[in-house]
């Protein structure tokens, strides 16, 4: 590249880091800081803009959430939903978050088999995957998601996830994929949403 061309290409740089989408979403501020957050430093899930956007005016404080894994999405969904219920499988990383995290989260260390094969007492508008060994909480998921509730799938352009997506579709959900940019990282990703004909969500 001549030095003209580099100069035209930092310049380039420049504009998209002053305005436009980039800035809007918190990218810049997400890949300098490391962190999962928006332009304002405010933590958001670790998934496709286009999933947090739509996602963000979908849930409401009627609808309660089970989340595998935890972070910046739990503190984003408990701000949105009544209720937050996770399970985490790693012991350092709950240390790290169990004393920051607001009232209606109820956070849960599950470790080896617990972790898949255990489940509330009670039924969620909506179960997140965004944690270990999503296929083997497939059975799981369905023995506590309520009669409208949805599935949100993170990283779902990994194939292999497939065989789980073709068991869904074939007890009778349908899916809207959100793919695009996320925060921290400069690649395409995938975030689906899973749902039946009668959904809490007005699909």
């Amino acid at each position: 590249m001549k030095f003209r061309e580099f100069l035209t290409f930092l310049r380039g740089v420049r504009a998209i880091s002053k305005n436009g989408y980039l800035r809007e979403c918190g990218w810049f501020q997400s890949y300098v800081s490391k962190q999962s957050v928006d332009a304002k430093n405010n933590p958001v899930p670790w998934i496709s803009y286009s999933a947090i956007d739509f996602l963000n005016t979908r849930i409401t404080k009627e609808m309660t959430l089970f989340e595998y894994g935890s972070g910046s999405s739990t503190r984003w969904y408990s701000e949105r939903a009544k209720k937050v219920v996770c399970y985490e499988h790693d012991k350092v990383w709950h240390e790290n978050i169990k004393f920051n995290i607001p009232s209606n989260v109820s956070l849960h260390l599950k470790t080896g088999d617990d972790y898949f094969d255990t489940t509330p007492d009670e039924f969620f508008s909506i179960v997140v995957v965004d944690g270990l060994d999503r296929n083997r909480c497939l059975n799981s998921i369905l023995k506590i998601l309520n009669d409208t509730g949805i599935i949100i799938w993170d990283d779902s352009h990994r194939v292999e996830y497939f065989s789980s997506f073709k068991k869904l579709t074939q007890i009778g959900f349908k899916r809207i994929d959100f793919s695009g940019l996320g925060p921290l990282i400069n690649d395409k990703v995938t975030t689906t949403v899973f749902y039946r004909q009668k959904n809490c969500i007005g699909l």
